[in-house]
C-alpha cells in the first residue's frame, strides 16, 4: 500500500498539552480514592521538596541512572485492578488535568485536527492516563505501559518511553508520509524534536533547555 500524504502531528503531554506530571498527579489520585494509608504516605515523601526520601532518590537515581522517585510511586499501585486503574485515570482527567491544561498547546492540537493532521500523543506518562487524555481529546496514543498480571497491576512498568520516542517515529506515522510535526517541552525529547518537520518547543516562563541548542524550531511561550 502506497504511502499516505496525511500529516502527522506528535505532541507530549506533560508540561505540554498539561502544566503537570501527570504520573505523580495520578498516582497521587489514586491515593486518595483508595484509601491506601501507605500509598498515601509513600506518595506525599517521594513528592515533597523538604522530603528526606525525596533527595536520597534522587540522589542514589543519578548513580543509577534510574528514576527510583517514580519507581517508588508506581510501587503504590501494585495489587491495583487494571479496571478499577482505568475508572479512576478517567476521573482524574477529568477533575484535575482539565483544571491546569495550558491553553496555547491545546489550540495547536485543536487546529492540527481541524486541517486533517493524524494527532498523536506520544508520553512517557503511563498507560491508563495517556489513555483517558487520548479519549477526551480524540487522538491517538503511545505511552509507557503498567505491567499487568492476572488483570492487576504489578507497580512495575512493562514499557519505558522515556529517551527513545524518537525510535517510534515510524510506527507512529504509520504510513503517512506528510509533514511530521512535534510539539514538545522536554529535554530528554531532543532526538524527536530533530527528526521532525516542523519542531515546535514550548517553552516555560523562557526557561531555556541546553538539549534544544542547535534545533531550528518554532516557540510557544507560556507564562507558567
Amino acid at each position: 500500500m502506497m504511502p499516505s500524504e496525511r500529516a502527522v502531528a506528535i505532541f507530549d503531554v506533560c508540561g505540554t498539552l498539561y502544566d503537570a506530571n501527570t504520573t505523580a498527579g495520578f498516582v497521587t489520585y489514586v491515593a486518595e480514592r483508595s484509601e491506601r494509608r501507605f500509598a498515601a504516605l509513600s506518595t506525599a515523601a517521594t513528592l515533597s521538596r523538604l522530603s528526606p526520601l525525596r533527595y536520597g532518590l534522587r540522589v542514589v537515581g543519578l548513580v543509577l541512572r534510574r528514576d527510583l522517585g517514580r519507581a517508588v510511586l508506581l510501587h503504590t499501585l501494585r495489587g491495583l485492578p487494571e479496571s478499577r486503574l482505568d475508572m479512576w485515570a478517567r476521573e482524574y482527567v477529568a477533575e484535575r488535568l482539565s483544571l491546569v491544561q495550558i491553553a496555547e498547546t491545546h489550540a495547536c492540537l485543536r487546529a492540527a485536527q481541524q486541517q486533517g493532521d493524524r494527532v498523536v500523543l506520544v508520553s512517557n506518562s503511563i498507560d491508563p492516563v495517556v489513555r483517558a487524555i487520548a479519549a477526551r481529546l480524540n487522538t491517538d496514543y503511545v505511552s509507557s505501559r503498567l505491567e499487568i498480571v492476572d488483570g492487576r497491576a504489578t507497580g512495575r512498568l512493562a514499557q519505558d518511553l522515556t529517551g527513545i520516542k524518537h525510535e517510534l517515529v515510524e510506527h507512529v506515522r504509520q504510513g503517512c508520509a506528510g509533514r511530521l510535526t512535534v510539539i514538545s517541552d522536554n529535554a530528554s525529547d531532543a532526538q524527536l524534536l530533530a527528526l521532525a518537520d516542523r519542531p515546535v518547543i514550548v517553552r516555560h516562563r523562557g526557561k531555556r533547555h541546553p538539549a534544544h541548542a542547535g534545533i531550528e524550531a518554532e516557540f510557544i511561550h507560556v507564562d507558567r
